[in-house]
């Protein structure tokens, strides 16, 4: 990612973070550069062209065996904040699982699900049951 900078745009959900918020799209409905993950029409999902800059991104959806939808880096501004929301029927219970892969953090970042404080460190995956009412911020 360090290097990178072109293609990010503001998360596209502004109800739900104050100050900056940015995605970039890896893996995408049809492989198109928007910054919604829901297929809306497309049949499938597949890489943007911002994936070939991440070989080992791709090898790692690879080694997951199974299909993957939705692919994004995120990256959350100093200063700036996600305000507690559901996603909702975004749970594994529910036919969907959302991973997050922190790459950079630091200890002053605050994440919750059910007023469970998560302390997710660089290099770790993380189920997180999305569908939860989130903690208290």
């Amino acid at each position: 990612m360090t290097g990178y900078s072109s293609g990010w745009k503001a998360h596209f959900n502004t109800s739900h973070y104050r100050r900056e918020w940015t995605v970039l799209p890896l893996r995408t409905p049809g492989g198109k550069d928007p910054i919604v993950p829901d297929l809306m029409g497309e049949q499938s999902y597949a890489d943007t062209a911002h994936m070939q800059y991440f070989p080992s991104v791709g090898s790692l959806l690879r080694s997951f065996g199974c299909l993957v939808q939705s692919v994004r880096f995120l990256n959350l501004k100093v200063g700036a904040s996600v305000k507690p929301h559901r996603d909702h029927e975004l749970a594994f219970e529910i036919g969907e699982a959302r991973l997050h892969f922190p790459i950079i953090t630091n200890p002053d970042v605050t994440f919750s699900v059910e007023d469970n404080r998560l302390n997710m460190q660089p290099g770790e995956c993380w189920y997180i049951n999305a569908n939860l009412t989130p903690g208290k911020q």
